[in-house]
């Protein structure tokens, strides 16, 4: 059996990624350099995609002419490879909840730390970001043409577009995406424990756009009610701790010190 007619098999029984090693197991007749050969040939073919190093997918056939395979084809199968957790986050997440108004030019993943390097030439549809752990608890699963993707529920998916903002296009664009998820927004849901997962100042910062940027307040009231539950004293914190800007207003209720305008774009 040549590399090519393993993959074609592999493929009709429903298989969408393998490893080098595989192959080497499954054609023990050929050589190393032979089927790293044939990888490569079926590479330039855009019938496989190597998106890690000794990892690769089979190109779906509507992915073949472009050659660019969607990343929630296989991201699930290449965690479940090298063995860390992981989830879809920010921007993406925020898009799978509904937040269509902005396009997302790659794909964003959560991963626990270490940093592991990845290639970005072979996977530059993909930015990674990093976070002690994965918090398990608040994921959602959604399905793909190849299986299911990990997904952080909106309730995280919010506190992570706080959290990191700078990498979310900054407090306009995440309040636009806020906008398109509010109504999603049940953080009495595990009574309210994914707020475990934020600091108090990223708490402060989503409430005070909740309530006084966007509106939701039924959603802001919960959210305060649970924020006061796991954070008994909490200071004043900068709407925006990077801009440099001095605050201009004082929000007793989220004891947020306000120094950055925030608009959001037409919906």
């Amino acid at each position: 059996m040549s590399v090519s007619e393993w993959i074609d098999r592999q493929q009709m029984t429903g298989w969408t990624t393998f490893t080098f090693e595989e192959v080497i197991k499954a054609l023990p007749s050929l050589s190393r350099q032979n089927i790293s050969n044939s990888l490569w040939r079926l590479s330039t073919a855009h019938i496989i995609a190597p998106v890690q190093r000794g990892f690769y997918v089979i190109v779906p056939p509507t992915s073949r002419i472009s050659g660019i395979t969607d990343p929630y084809y296989y991201i699930d199968s290449l965690m479940n490879k090298i063995g860390r957790d992981y989830y879809v986050c920010l921007r993406s997440a925020a898009a799978l909840h509904g937040a269509s108004h902005q396009a997302v030019l790659q794909r964003q993943v959560m991963l626990p730390v270490p940093h592991i390097s990845f290639s970005s030439t072979r996977n530059d549809q993909l930015a990674w970001f990093y976070r002690s752990h994965i918090p398990a608890a608040f994921l959602d699963e959604r399905k793909t043409e190849s299986g299911y993707i990990k997904v952080s529920n909106p309730e995280l998916t919010a506190l992570d577009l706080v959290q990191y903002c700078a990498k979310s296009g900054g407090l306009s664009s995440v309040a636009t995406m806020l906008a398109e998820i509010g109504e999603r927004l049940d953080f009495s849901r595990n009574d309210g424990s994914v707020l475990k997962t934020a600091s108090s100042a990223t708490i402060q910062r989503l409430g005070y756009l909740l309530e006084n940027i966007l509106g939701f307040h039924d959603v802001a009231d919960m959210l305060s009610e649970f924020w006061h539950l796991y954070f008994k004293r909490p200071n004043y914190a900068l709407m925006s701790p990077k801009s440099g800007q001095k605050a201009f207003l004082r929000n007793e209720h989220w004891k947020i010190d306000v120094n950055a305008t925030i608009e959001i774009d037409d919906l």
